[in-house]
């Protein structure tokens, strides 16, 4: 059966699953009574204070409190105060000027309510103008894979890399999806995809957009094979967070999200989340090239496991602070040495991939690269789990049986997740024709109005 699409969590689980997320930076397994209350007393003043010059003092005293140290933060208090309105705003479901806010619309993209004609098939062949690429729901034939070991080509390799070093690139894997020699015209999976993604940024799409397209999908599909391979099991779902990233040049940046790699070093996960008690593996992420990926056009970068001194004590407090925001503008403060990283350097169609507490980051894409680097990414955790941090994962079967609504609800999904990377105070992250009802749909000033009139007679 088709997976129906679930609604987010309430503000009381979310509120939950920051105080778990504390309690671990903290060293402290579960969220005690202490910090709940602390931070219930911190929040409660907040609500009460009287001014968004109080309520800032109020947050930064908790902060310092928190740190040891005092706050570091110079933005100007009228910049602070703009975001305070702006997310109060986008709280109530409207921006400044009384529109829909982009988190509702996304929200209601996720949610199944959402109308506009960017739903319709018709509107992403149209926008693509390539023949390579296609829109279809679900899976209409689908080639069992084989049993036994290395369903994908290199998985042994990728297996032994990852229990070493904490990561694995596949370049090998270049060859099933990639391009041939240098001649990035060759027709491929991983060229179409690309191909696809230039065309959406042209349009004002973000990059995530491509899977409403069903090519990426496939290489999602296939990509179920490696890590079943690699975690040995095919008890396999994904976590809801499909993205992709098509990086800007300097001085050409779209603001859109995906437009900028992650440049802060991170760990996806805790060392607990990605293993359970016996030592096996339990969240993966995977990386895939769509383009060549190169130290020039924004490649990922990646700190060996043996350079990782905070790599499985998810109790330290600089587990989960890998790096941090420095004390002045542009400066980031980091907790390992930074020597250790290595970049990913791979040809279009490879597959890279970590452990969900390896710490990455992505560099910047240069004026002078030969093309921006274009990717794409995904989560695949044991099924058994059900949920990771609060979102119901996704099985194989699940994923086949999407259609192109449910596609692009999880793009939306996704950007919300990556809402603390990728702000979405403005609605111009995404183009007009979002905002566009379908032919078939009354417009907004129209249901008003209908409203309105059926209002008076009765």
């Amino acid at each position: 059966s088709k997976w129906t699409l679930q609604k987010p969590l309430s503000k009381e689980e979310r509120r939950a699953l920051a105080l778990q997320k504390l309690a671990k930076i903290f060293g402290k397994d579960e969220p005690s009574d202490t910090v709940a209350d602390d931070e219930r007393e911190t929040l409660s003043r907040i609500v009460a204070a009287s001014t968004p010059e109080e309520a800032i003092k109020i947050a930064k005293a908790r902060l310092d409190s928190l740190s040891n140290e005092p706050s570091q933060r110079k933005e100007p208090l009228d910049v602070i105060i703009a975001r305070m309105k702006q997310m109060d705003a986008s709280e109530n479901g409207a921006d400044l000027e009384g529109n829909p806010s982009l988190e509702k619309a996304l929200r209601e993209l996720y949610d199944g309510k959402w109308d506009s004609k960017v739903l319709e098939p018709a509107y992403w062949l149209e926008q693509s103008q390539d023949s390579s690429l296609t829109v279809v729901d679900g899976f209409t034939s689908i080639q069992d894979s084989s049993t036994g070991t290395d369903r994908f080509p290199g998985a042994s390799q990728a297996r032994e890399s990852l229990e070493g070093k904490g990561y694995f690139v596949l370049s090998d894997s270049s060859r099933r999806w990639g391009h041939t020699g240098d001649d990035r015209d060759q027709p491929s999976l991983a060229g179409s995809v690309e191909r696809g993604m230039a065309r959406l940024a042209a349009l004002g799409w973000p990059p995530a957009f491509v899977f409403a397209y069903h090519q990426p999908w496939i290489i999602i599909d296939e990509l179920f094979d490696l890590a079943a391979d690699i975690m040995g099991t095919d008890d396999l779902a994904i976590e809801p967070s499909v993205f992709g990233w098509r990086l800007d040049v300097p001085g050409a940046g779209s603001g859109r999200p995906g437009g900028q790699g992650f440049g802060m070093p991170h760990r996806d996960f805790t060392y607990d989340e990605t293993f359970d008690e016996g030592g096996n593996l339990r969240a993966l992420s995977i990386w895939v090239a769509i383009s060549d990926a190169r130290v020039d056009n924004g490649c990922m970068y990646v700190l060996p496991k043996e350079f990782d001194r905070h790599h499985d004590r998810p109790g330290h407090p600089l587990h989960l602070r890998s790096a941090v925001a420095g004390s002045a503008p542009g400066i980031t403060e980091i907790s390992f040495p930074l020597p250790g990283g290595r970049p990913m350097e791979a040809p279009a169609g490879s597959v890279l991939g970590w452990h969900g507490n390896t710490v990455h980051w992505s560099c910047a894409c240069a004026s002078d690269a030969p093309h921006p680097r274009a990717s794409l990414a995904v989560t695949f955790c044991r099924a058994s789990l059900g949920r990771l941090e609060g979102n119901k994962l996704l099985t194989r079967s699940e994923v086949r049986a999407l259609d192109l609504r449910q596609r692009l609800g999880l793009v939306a999904h996704s950007m919300l997740m990556h809402r603390r990377w990728y702000p979405l105070a403005d609605r111009r992250i995404l183009p007009a024709d979002f905002w566009t009802p379908s032919a078939g749909a009354a417009s907004p000033a129209a249901t008003a109005a209908t409203t309105a009139a059926a209002t008076a007679a009765s």
